[in-house]
């Protein structure tokens, strides 16, 4: 049995794609769904006041759902990282 995946089928040789019997497609997630997404990832996190996710949700069109949780990965790390720049300490530095 071979399960795969990928974001891109179209770049994928002719060959092996009549090879695979059973094609499944996701589309991406339509504007509710990266709503949810960021509700979902962002559950239990402090938001500042006046955060919208709707005008996130505008500008995240073509976004895939890793897409999205990298989004919200990389804004829960930003409080730290200017706390840590503010310390004077290099985040390139930390092993």
């Amino acid at each position: 049995m071979v399960l795969a995946a990928t974001n891109r089928p179209q770049d994928l040789d002719e060959a092996l794609r009549r090879r695979l019997e059973k094609r499944v497609y996701i589309p991406l997630p339509d504007e509710l769904g990266r709503e949810s997404l960021l509700t979902i990832n962002m559950k239990g996190l402090e938001l500042e006041d006046g955060v919208e996710f709707k005008s996130i949700v505008e500008k995240t069109k073509g976004f895939s759902g890793a897409d999205m949780s990298i989004l919200c990965r990389e804004a829960a790390m930003m409080p730290l990282r200017r706390r840590l720049n503010a310390s004077g300490i290099n985040i390139e530095e930390i092993d």
